[in-house]
């Protein structure tokens, strides 16, 4: 039975790709390429954003001073980001919708889930029932941007990134410690090679 991923590519993932295939019989279907053949399907140029946005007193409370005082001048900057993003990830969020809709795919890989794209990709596999898999590609810092983990799983290098994870509120179970997969995979990978090419030649 063959498997088709549905895969960010990044250099650091291509011993997990290279992995794979050697174990099972799978398919790689990259985003980009994805995207590309489902974005003539879509059928919407413009999407729907509010006109007025009612920030909540309880919210502005949780915010300097400043903030509340020129609540106006904020309310319009972010609904025209709003706009702004729309326009600019909206019908690439819709080719990866109709994507998962008409691929069988069996499983989301991804080397980061936070960008617009990455994050809306986990979301929309929810949706439609296929897991996703976040491959660390570093050790993660300290920053607001590495606090949720939006994938179904993450695989970390270490107990330091497990317990960051941790501590920022993520559950346990969401995270798994697999090594550095350029070293555990790619260096044996490359070790082998090695061997065998040794072996040719003596």
């Amino acid at each position: 039975m063959q498997y088709k991923i549905l895969i960010d590519p990044h250099p650091f993932l291509e011993s997990v790709q290279n992995w794979l295939q050697d174990r099972y019989d799978v398919e790689f279907l990259y985003l980009g390429s994805a995207i590309q053949r489902y974005r003539s399907k879509c059928t919407f140029e413009s999407y729907i954003t509010p006109h007025k946005l009612n920030l909540k007193t309880d919210t502005l409370s949780r915010f300097p001073s400043w903030f509340t005082e020129n609540t106006p001048t904020i309310e319009r900057l972010a609904i025209q980001s709003l706009k702004d993003q729309s326009g600019k990830y909206g019908p690439w969020i819709e080719a990866m919708d109709l994507c998962l809709q008409n691929e069988d795919i069996s499983l989301i890989l991804l080397w980061n889930d936070v960008t617009a794209l990455t994050k809306s990709l986990t979301f929309l596999g929810k949706k439609y029932g296929i897991p996703s898999l976040h491959v660390s590609h570093g050790i993660p810092g300290r920053v607001a941007v590495h606090g949720k983990i939006w994938a179904d799983k993450i695989a970390v290098f270490g107990e330091s990134s497990r317990e960051l994870y941790i501590t920022s509120g993520n559950p346990s179970e969401k995270i798994a410690i697999t090594g550095n997969p350029y070293w555990t995979i790619g260096a044996l990978a490359r070790l082998t090679m090695l061997k065998r090419s040794k072996k040719h030649w003596v």
